[in-house]
């Protein structure tokens, strides 16, 4: 069975879709091999991409007649980890957030580095960060609101994916279309050079990065 990819879907949620709870099985199946060399991150996927689902191979397990036995299945999750810093680059260091996922709420505290990283079901589409700047003693909160689109983000060698990677680490690339203009280019540039990277531009009808600046994004974002 094929299934092709739309926009915010992963490997994740498309096993989920087809009833399986091991994405791993799918991604890792010889059938989705190529996809594997064109994706080695299994949750960013591209508009088109085609993914095999194999067939269900069963489990059996032995036991004995007249007894009532319980089979747990984990429900698998997947982490969001996001770096937030201010407009001068300095980390949010010990900062409360707050983490709502459908409904789904989890609290915690950035790193030193100002980390958050938090396990949520595998299904998840969109969530709503809050990010408490205010002291502990103020009389009411005040911080940050981020808006999470989860697995949406395209391959970095895209330029819907390297224009979002760009924009996450604070680049300004003028908006979210796959079209490229001056302020992409701009901000490639900066990207290219504090990377120590060749400045290769990108023609107006080019629809993917150079390979080695995609690398770079890749390495920078995170993914």
């Amino acid at each position: 069975m094929k299934h092709v990819a739309k926009q915010g879907e992963d490997i994740a949620w498309i096993a989920q879709k087809y009833g399986r709870r091991n994405w791993k099985a799918i991604y890792e199946h010889a059938d989705n091999d190529a996809l594997r060399e064109a994706r080695p991150d299994p949750h960013v996927l591209q508009e088109g991409d085609e993914v095999i689902i194999p067939p269900v191979e069963p489990k059996t397990h032995e036991v004995e007649t007249g007894g009532e036995y319980t089979f747990v299945l984990p429900v698998p999750k997947l982490k969001v980890r996001m770096f937030l810093q201010d407009h001068l680059g300095v980390p949010y260091d010990s900062k409360k957030y707050r983490l709502t996922v459908g409904n789904d709420e989890y609290e915690g505290q950035t790193d030193t580095d100002g980390l958050v990283d938090v396990e949520v079901a595998a299904t998840a589409k969109q969530g709503e960060l809050f990010l408490i700047t205010s002291p502990p003693s103020a009389a009411a909160e005040v911080g940050h609101k981020y808006e999470l689109m989860l697995a949406h983000l395209d391959p970095p060698q895209t330029i819907t994916g390297a224009r979002a990677r760009l924009a996450n680490l604070g680049f300004d690339t003028g908006g979210s279309g796959s079209e490229i203009d001056d302020r992409l280019r701009s901000a490639l540039r900066t990207f290219q050079i504090q990377n120590e990277l060749e400045c290769s531009d990108i023609a107006d009808d080019a629809t993917e990065l150079d390979e080695q600046t995609a690398d770079a994004l890749r390495t920078a974002h995170g993914n």
